[in-house]
């Protein structure tokens, strides 16, 4: 199924409207977009919060919003010698140029879209986000455009 650039941009238009909380498309689908089957659902006066907002929104978008993507957090980067990685054992240690309390960067297909800091959930590593771009720049991001 292939998208047209005016479906790009309603949905894009749909995802602003969410983040603003109207929870209404800002444009009307393009005429060659097949008709959806079913209304909208409809949010209830007692919900709220995106939860609430998502089933005010077109199957479409839904659909879309549902999508899995890779979330990478990135601890540090550094360039090193094709010769000294293939010297590299068990047990090695590379080191880098950033203090361990340091901001990391939140990275979706490549992208940077916000950072953090390290935190501890439990028994796992978390990130508690500090800076995240708007809801186009996070949407570009996912769409590798």
């Amino acid at each position: 199924m292939t998208i047209s650039q005016a479906d790009i941009d309603a949905l894009l238009a749909s995802a602003s409207e969410l983040e603003n909380g109207t929870g209404e498309p800002a444009a009307p689908p393009s005429p060659g977009t097949p008709a959806r089957t079913q209304p909208p659902a409809r949010v209830p006066a007692h919900a709220a919060g995106v939860a609430g907002a998502l089933l005010s929104v077109p199957a479409e978008l839904r659909r879309i919003l549902r999508m899995r993507v890779p979330v990478l957090v990135n601890l540090a980067e550094r360039d090193v010698s094709l010769h000294s990685v293939l010297h590299w054992t068990p047990g090695s240690i590379i080191e880098f140029d950033k203090p361990a309390d340091s901001e990391l960067r939140l990275v979706i297909a490549n992208k940077p879209i916000g950072s953090g800091h390290a935190v501890k959930v439990g028994e796992n590593f978390g990130l508690r986000v500090t800076l995240i771009g708007d809801v186009t720049d996070r949407i570009l991001a996912m769409g590798g455009a």
